[in-house]
């Protein structure tokens, strides 16, 4: 009779919960309501975000002329997930800016499009906080966006509150796995054995998930076995075990996973190398994180040996490491120099040397150059700049020879970059010195350095004139005649220079005008883009009173512009016979 009486009172059980009721464990709040999914058009609710106007918000009107349509695709390209800083910084101020979400119809909400953004660029403590703004969403999309930053984020308060609500009427299993954990937290074991069973009614509960879950309640570390499609609950319950995260997770969860493999300590260095790889390209790595990883690394001592010959084999992070730490052991200065020369030329031509620069910056700021190490003197600089030791950049200025008509142009260089970057009334006077160097070289007839001078001019002068900062006389004159030609590199479409030319303090498309801007610099930043355009977008942020931005990108703009290569010459014409 026992056994018939809990067959009965299971299946009654099993009636209601299949028939869509499940009640609140203690300190839930079920949802009265029906699932909604958003109209096109409806409202997106108050205005939510993290900045505001007076810790680095861009403005609570910057959508408001913006069509809501125009607003969602530009966002879809936004290249927040880059390791170039003066992008991925506006990118991410521009994402959290607290504003009224632009108006118009659209498929999502705009906090699904930008907590989605955030997610898919790493930064999961940002979406995390966000997500925690969102009260009870009604929208599928909106809802499984709040739970997996938060889950991702860790913000244990947070997880089986309002913002999971759908956990409490869904069927899909994500959400009933999630409720399962909620009732196992909160010790409603009623609830949990009843949301088991229906998971096991349905066909939808997974035995991977189930060890994981009992090893949670257990408080007892345990292999979960193979998961085929692994969320952000697992990653949390691992995380919570301190347990690894497999960082091929990453093929199924994108960014968030990687993020998570390369901060969890229960992964082995090796691991958690292997996560950086992914890690570093978007730009969700500190510093601090870098380092540790790669001084955790194990190398033998033949590569330690011949760690410049054996570097560009391995992944380019753990070729970063290895010479890091064949750095650190390097027995002179001599050796140093020439591992340090072989980072950031390895990172040159990968594209990624503010990766390089995080990694190699402290001790190449250790070293000093001299007129042998001229070839790489503009690239050591460069490096250092991007990690903050422009003190330790000026000093590459030994390794030039200012009577040299070839060195005369990165010399000027770098000393507008040192001005623009830290200035102080040394560097003031340098850069002006600079300044007139490079207005004249508009007008001479062969420049110093060759032609590839008269853009980078043409960019050193006008990024100085778009941020207000002193020019000599003679600039004005010299920037229009560097105008009148069309210099290689990327360039905008019309349509942009004209949105660009509107750009004020006032208007209500400064979000649009700074989409513009970051979708055509795109995630490797701006060394490729033609000097005009880099002034015009240089000048617009300048104008829409976002001073520290506009300066950030001409700094970077400054220090990472490579002027492509001359197209070939044509081919000799055919001497007649």
């Amino acid at each position: 009779m026992t056994g018939f009486r809990a067959e009965a009172i299971r299946a009654a059980f099993l009636a209601v919960a299949l028939a869509g009721w499940i009640g609140p464990a203690a300190g839930q709040t079920a949802d009265a309501g029906v699932v909604q999914v958003q109209t096109l058009g409806s409202p997106d609710g108050p205005a939510a975000g993290l900045l505001e106007t007076g810790n680095g918000g861009l403005g609570a009107d910057i959508w408001q002329d913006t069509p809501r349509s125009r607003a969602e695709d530009m966002l879809a390209r936004l290249p927040l997930a880059t390791p170039v800083e003066s992008v991925r910084a506006l990118a991410r101020r521009l994402v959290l800016t607290t504003a009224d979400a632009p108006l118009g119809d659209a498929p999502h909400r705009f906090l699904s499009v930008r907590l989605k953004l955030l997610l898919d660029a790493g930064l999961i403590d940002e979406a995390g906080k966000l997500a925690a703004m969102a009260g009870t969403p009604k929208d599928p999309e909106l809802a499984r966006l709040v739970a997996d930053s938060l889950l991702y984020a860790r913000r244990t308060a947070d997880i089986c509150g309002p913002g999971t609500g759908l956990r409490l009427d869904s069927s899909d299993p994500f959400w009933m796995e999630l409720r399962a954990y909620c009732y196992a937290v909160a010790g409603d074991q009623n609830m949990l054995d009843l949301t088991r069973a229906v998971m096991r009614a349905q066909n939808t509960d997974d035995p991977a998930f189930e060890a994981l879950l009992d090893a949670v309640i257990s408080h007892q570390a345990r292999a979960p076995g193979n998961m085929q499609e692994p969320t952000s609950l697992d990653v949390f319950l691992l995380q919570s075990l301190g347990s690894p995260i497999d960082p091929a997770w990453s093929q199924h969860l994108g960014l968030p996973a990687s993020v998570a493999a390369m901060e969890d300590t229960a992964d082995t260095p090796d691991q958690q190398l292997e996560a950086a790889e992914d890690v570093v390209r978007g730009g969700a790595a500190t510093t601090a994180q870098l380092a540790a990883i790669a001084d955790a690394q194990a190398f033998a001592p033949d590569q330690l040996a011949d760690a410049a010959a054996v570097a560009p084999t391995l992944p380019f992070v753990a070729g970063q490491a290895l010479i890091r730490q064949a750095v650190q052991q390097a027995p002179d200065i001599y050796v140093r120099k020439r591992l340090l020369f072989a980072a950031f030329v390895a990172a040159e031509r990968a594209g990624l040397l503010p990766v390089a620069a995080a990694l190699q910056g402290d001790a190449a700021s250790t070293i000093s150059l001299n007129p042998t190490d001229h070839a790489h003197a503009a690239l050591i600089a460069s490096a250092l700049l991007l990690d903050g030791h422009p003190d330790a950049a000026a000093r590459c200025a030994a390794a030039f020879d200012k009577d040299s008509d070839s060195d005369k142009a990165p010399l000027a260089l770098l000393q507008a970059e040192l001005d623009l970057a830290a200035p102080g009334p040394a560097r003031d006077a340098d850069a002006q010195s600079a300044l007139a160097f490079f207005a004249a070289q508009a007008t001479e007839k062969t420049p110093a350095g060759g032609e590839p001078t008269r853009p980078l001019a043409l960019l050193v002068l006008g990024t100085y004139e778009a941020l207000g900062k002193p020019v000599p006389p003679e600039a004005a004159s010299a920037i229009a005649v560097l105008k009148s030609h069309e210099w290689p590199g990327r360039r905008p479409g019309a349509d942009i220079f004209t949105r660009l030319a509107a750009a004020t303090k006032d208007t209500g498309r400064r979000g649009d005008i700074i989409l513009s801007i970051l979708d055509f610099i795109g995630p490797g930043g701006p060394g490729d883009v033609a000097p005009d355009a880099t002034v015009a977008f240089v000048r617009a942020l300048e104008r829409m009173g976002y001073d520290d931005a506009a300066t950030d990108l001409a700094v970077d703009s400054l220090v990472l512009y490579r002027p492509p290569p001359p197209p070939p010459s044509p081919p000799p014409s055919a001497s007649a016979s």
